[in-house]
């Protein structure tokens, strides 16, 4: 006997080795396998979230195509009728409705010179000029000189039309009572509506308007300063500058 040991036969050992290498071979089928298996996996991951990835941004793109139509179209909701609104001639929103108010007519009393005084009815911006025509118009001794007929009216307003004061001409310097006497001057710094109101052309009006700038402004320095008073024209100052003085 071989003292190494007992010798295995040599048809066992084939046996043994092919063995051996079927199971080399299967381990190596089964990595094989395993590894197909998780790649294969991995694609369909990454197929999964690539489709998911698609569809979220199909959804984004037809949110905003849908977000656009709407602020093409969106209504903006009806302002309701307040007080807030007037009648100023302004269009305010009613259930969605442009509704235009209309303003009220004015109502303007007008009395003195005109050919038909009372109460007239005129449109909202009308002028001095339109109530008279509403009153028929101005009579012949209307003194139209002491108003505004550019000035705007306002609604329960009087407009009074004063009338020009006929002075007589005193004949041979006789004084009427009326008039400034020939030879004679009115010293226009102290004297009063009623004296003002014996100069040609100078009504009630015209004269109170003199008093009150006297007052306002103090006593006029020059004749000429007349002038300044409303509605003391040029004409009119010709015809009272050899009338009147001024004192020290």
């Amino acid at each position: 006997m071989d003292a190494s040991g007992p010798q295995i036969p040599a048809p066992a050992l084939r046996a043994q080795e092919i063995a051996r290498t079927e199971a080399l071979a299967r381990e190596e089928a089964r990595a094989a396998l395993w590894t197909g298996l998780t790649l294969r996996r991995r694609l369909a991951i990454a197929g999964a979230l690539l489709v998911t990835l698609l569809i979220g941004v199909l959804i984004g793109a037809y949110g905003l195509r849908g977000a656009g139509i709407r602020n093409d179209t969106e209504v903006t909701p009806p302002v309701r009728w307040s007080s807030e609104a007037g009648l100023g001639g302004e269009t305010a929103a009613f259930d969605g409705v442009a509704v235009t108010p209309t303003a009220w007519p004015l109502r303007i009393y007008v009395s003195g010179a005109v050919v038909a005084p009372g109460v007239v009815t005129v449109s909202p911006g009308s002028l001095v000029v339109d109530v008279l025509e509403a009153a028929g118009g101005a009579t012949s001794d209307a003194d139209l000189d002491v108003l505004n007929l550019a000035s705007p009216v306002s609604d329960n307003q009087h407009v009074l039309v004063p009338t020009l004061k006929v002075v007589g001409t005193p004949r041979d310097g006789e004084y009427d009572g009326e008039s400034v006497p020939d030879g004679m001057t009115m010293d226009i710094n102290t004297a009063t509506a009623d004296d003002l109101e014996r100069l040609p052309d100078i009504g009630s009006t015209r004269a109170a308007a003199i008093v009150a700038f006297r007052e306002a402004h103090g006593p006029f320095q020059h004749v000429e300063d007349i002038l300044l008073v409303p509605g003391i024209g040029p004409a009119i100052f010709e015809r009272i500058a050899p009338l009147i003085t001024v004192g020290p």
